[in-house]
């Protein structure tokens, strides 16, 4: 939140002193640097991630107080039941972490749900991966269904 305040507080004073004729000229790098703060937090994702495993519904889910109104990508939310719960991948580059998680359908196809997950720490990655764990197929029966009948 601090850092978009001064962002946009540097573009909208390269933008308000540009109109001024004579006016000094050389903070044009003021207004840049504004806007490379302003896309790197956009590119980082979302703030907040939640996921509540509990009971027999898993939810996941991100969302972000600024940009959650204007990019609907930034405002995502996952309900499913446990049993669906087929796996995952956390993947992660240059300042930027994605969960993809897959999710048994009732016609027998696997459908794929992507949520970036990049404000996360070390700490809260292990705990989110160790829950997962938990409810996995994949993790559970190495990537086979269970076999109910003999």
């Amino acid at each position: 939140m601090v850092i978009l305040t001064f962002s946009l507080i540097a573009i909208s004073i390269v933008a308000t002193l540009s109109f001024f004729q004579g006016a000094y000229s050389g903070n044009g790098w003021l207004g840049g640097l504004g806007l490379v703060l302003i896309s790197l937090l956009i590119y980082r994702g979302p703030a907040k991630f939640k996921y509540d495993t509990e009971g027999e519904v898993m939810n996941l889910s991100t969302e972000d107080q600024i940009w959650g109104k204007i990019l609907r990508s930034f405002e995502r939310q996952y309900e499913f039941p446990k049993r669906k719960f087929k796996g995952y991948k956390l993947e992660g580059w240059f300042l930027r972490r994605k969960l993809t998680i897959y999710i048994n359908s009732r016609s027998g196809t696997v459908k794929e749900r992507t949520l970036i997950v990049s404000h996360l720490t070390a700490e809260q990655r292990k705990k989110l991966t160790n829950s997962l764990n938990k409810y996995s197929q994949i993790a559970k029966h190495g990537g086979r269904r269970k076999r109910t009948t003999e």
